[in-house]
């Protein structure tokens, strides 16, 4: 079991990303929040086995990566 906690930058907010990254973590046994913080990030912490939690960071950087820095 790992544990990811990651703030995203960028243009983050008021684009559904917070949706987006509760739909994609649909596909994956993992567990945790995603929110929106008040110095206009986004901050995920993401806990499971490897192979899921990687996967799914993976799969919202693709999904996301015009969005975050």
């Amino acid at each position: 079991m790992i544990c990811k906690h990651i703030y995203y930058s960028g243009n983050v907010q008021g684009v559904g990303f917070r949706y987006t990254t509760l739909n994609i973590a649909k596909n994956y046994s993992v567990t945790g929040y995603v929110r929106n913080t008040l110095e206009g990030c986004v901050e995920l912490l993401a806990e499971g086995s490897p192979k899921e939690v990687n996967a799914f960071v993976a799969d919202l950087a693709q999904r996301m990566g015009g969005y975050i820095r």
